[in-house]
């Protein structure tokens, strides 16, 4: 602007004056400021502009972008107002200004870091701010040219003026140390009635609260009283709605207060009223005045009552912030005392769960544990839960799940915890039987039914009477052998091979398979009727890849029965070696985790089965293989048959020495020696 000629000018301040009546009325408050900023500048920059213009439409500018919270523009209205204070002869006025502008600056750089931080004063506009403030600066006198040498009768008042601040410090330390509002909102007004000496006063905020001086408030025979609350309460609130302080040491004769018509009918002399501010927002207004001295109320009153109206809002502010402290803290020790009532509610519940978690355990235990069901899973849980149910009930039960996964076990624990406990508990492999041998071993047979049936011999059925038989593998009988389970299943009665009468029986018929014997029905291989004489009860056996858990529980039973049986101690197996095992899918279930704890503890030498032992005496494929040959249909190696091979293999690798073969498989010579006579492999 300073490089344009004066048509220029003219056509700028016209472009402004258009910019400002475009956005005036428009509600757009930053475009208002901005256009009252242009129009400063132009004028500051013509010769011969309006200076008083300039400075009224930079102070108004200023004031807009206060209010809106932009300091990146504040700071140049108050440059712009610098500038038009310094033509008009303000010079310490000008400075101050500069200063301020210079806060705003400096508020702004702070937040900048590393090369912003050093490149933020390189703008040329920034730069001429420091400049005119330094050139100021140097045009005024040293020490303060804004205090002159006041005349002796003065020093009186200034003495009178110290004391009112050394008692505003007092007040403010009283404000501060005050917590309740309402006693704080009555500190406040009668803090501001002693330091200007004013007759009455009302104190109101936004939120309707209000505090009054006992000469403001009504009473029934004192109709000024009633008034002159009402006129406190408006002025009030028109300084709370201005923001601006309000002084008339003449309210009489003010024009500003002729609105007010009550001023004339109350002969008010005296009137101030400043608004009380938190963080820049206005929360209330105090009103003060007085009925007999114009000239009670002066400007040094209403310097002290704004500077009261701050430290009033900070203490209001603070007296907020401890109030919601109080009741956060209070809100908190609520929920504390809930909180440990219901800890303490759920630390008992607990205990009495952990108490019949303890009793159930130990009842599990007892009664399946010695029948060598290992596991605490919820699988498990599930089976042991219908083994309760089912063993007192004589009904017949269908075991169902892969090969090795302990249905043997499933129908000795029925056996165990049954009525029939007492009585035998027989097993028969169908699939290990022709279907001749099969029904001569169920129901016997009679002398000369068959060559070398030289005596009577009694049946499974009439073996196990009064007790438990187990038919595992049941989906591998012929069609004739089912016709005549399922006769002696319906009327409890067997004819033997050969025999001419029948023979009653009292059996439970616990059956077991690892065939989907509803698809065999569809398909013609198992007979219906039959199967729904078995399916009275059903327990899944659950493969182990389901039941994970129950791994390190069965590796423990099996070192603790393999330590028993060799007559050593116990061997440990390290957490590397258990995680692997966790890891495997075990296609043979818990059949094939047995062999293979027994494998790798025939051939391991430490007290500590390692990761390092499962990999190389493991063989986890190709167990894995037989596992799945298994599931096919092949026969699955027996525990004793393992045994066998691997003593023969380790007299093999120890050339017959069965010292050196004893130390191969970790256990002492005699242990070996009754090995070798318990399976006939004396030599």
């Amino acid at each position: 602007a300073a490089h344009l000629s004066s048509r220029e000018h003219d056509r700028a301040r016209v472009a402004a004056k258009k910019a400002l009546e475009r956005v005036e009325g428009a509600g757009l408050p930053r475009e208002e400021a901005d256009a009252l900023l242009l129009r400063a500048r132009i004028e500051l920059s013509r010769p011969g502009g309006d200076v008083a213009r300039a400075e009224l439409d930079a102070r108004e500018s200023s004031e807009r972008y206060r209010a809106l919270g932009e300091p990146d523009r504040a700071w140049r209205a108050e440059h712009a107002l610098a500038l038009a204070e310094s033509r008009l002869g303000r010079s310490a006025e000008a400075v101050e200004r500069l200063d301020r502008a210079h806060r705003y600056l400096e508020r702004i750089r702070s937040r900048l870091a590393g090369a912003r931080r050093e490149r933020f004063l390189e703008d040329p506009e920034r730069r001429e701010l420091y400049d005119d403030r330094d050139r100021l600066r140097r045009t005024l006198p040293l020490g303060t040219a804004a205090i002159e040498e006041p005349p002796a009768g003065e020093f009186a008042r200034l003495k009178d003026e110290m004391r009112a601040i050394e008692r505003l410090l007092e007040i403010n330390r009283t404000l501060n140390s005050t917590r309740d509002t309402p006693k704080l909102l009555r500190a406040i007004l009668n803090a501001a009635l002693e330091l200007t000496g004013a007759e009455r006063g009302v104190l109101l905020l936004r939120d309707g609260t209000e505090v009054a001086s006992r000469e403001s408030r009504s009473t029934d025979d004192d109709s000024d009283g009633a008034r002159g609350a009402e006129l406190s309460r408006s002025i009030a609130r028109a300084v709370m709605e201005d923001g601006k302080p309000l002084l008339s040491t003449d309210a009489e004769a003010d024009p500003e207060l002729a609105r007010f018509e009550s001023v004339h009918d109350l002969r008010v002399r005296s009137v101030l009223a400043v608004p009380l501010r938190i963080q820049d927002e206005i929360v209330g207004a105090f009103y003060l005045d007085n009925r007999l001295d114009r000239k009670l109320l002066t400007p040094t009153h209403l310097k002290l009552a704004s500077r009261l109206a701050d430290q009033a809002g900070l203490a209001l502010d603070s007296a907020r912030l401890l109030s919601e402290i109080d009741t956060q803290r209070e809100r908190l020790e609520r929920l504390n005392r809930e909180l440990e009532h219901t800890v303490a509610a759920q630390r008992e519940e607990l205990v009495s769960v952990r108490e019949e978690l303890s009793s159930s355990r130990t009842s599990f235990e007892l009664r399946y544990r010695f029948e060598s069901l290992v596991g605490a899973s919820i699988p498990m849980q599930r089976v042991y839960h219908l083994i309760e149910r089912l063993a007192p009930k004589k009904l017949p039960v269908l075991v169902t799940g892969e090969s090795g996964t302990g249905k043997e076990l499933i129908a000795r624990a029925l056996h165990a915890k049954s009525e029939r406990s007492e009585g035998p508990f027989f097993t028969v492999n169908c699939a290990a039987l022709s279907e001749t041998l099969l029904e001569s071993e169920l129901f016997g047979y009679r002398r000369g039914a068959f060559t070398g049936a030289e005596r009577d011999k009694p049946g499974y059925f009439e073996l196990a009477s009064g007790g438990t038989l187990f038919l595992d593998e049941i989906g591998e009988m012929g069609a004739a052998m089912q016709a005549k389970l399922l006769r002696v299943i319906e009327h409890g009665e067997v004819l033997p091979v050969g025999g001419k009468s029948t023979v009653a029986v009292d059996v439970r018929v616990v059956a077991a398979t690892h065939r989907d014997l509803v698809s065999m029905i569809r398909e013609g291989g198992f007979r219906e009727d039959l199967f729904y004489r078995i399916n009275v009860g059903r327990i899944d056996a659950p493969p182990l890849r389901q039941r994970r858990g129950d791994i390190p529980l069965l590796v423990d039973h099996f070192l603790t029965a393999l330590a028993e049986d060799e007559g050593h101690s116990k061997r440990e197996i390290e957490p590397a070696a258990l995680r692997r095992l966790t890891e495997h899918d075990w296609p043979g279930n818990v059949r094939e985790l047995q062999h293979q704890i027994l494998r790798v503890s025939t051939f391991a030498r430490g007290a500590v089965l390692t990761q390092r032992d499962f990999e190389r005496y493991g063989d986890f494929e190709r167990t894995a293989s037989a596992a799945r040959k298994t599931a096919a249909g092949a026969r699955v190696e027996s525990l004793e048959e393992l045994e066998k091979r691997q003593i023969l293999r380790a007299l093999e690798e120890a050339e017959g020495n069965k010292t050196r073969a004893a130390e191969i498989l970790g256990i002492n010579r005699a242990t070996l020696f009754r090995k070798l006579k318990r399976f006939d492999l004396q030599t």
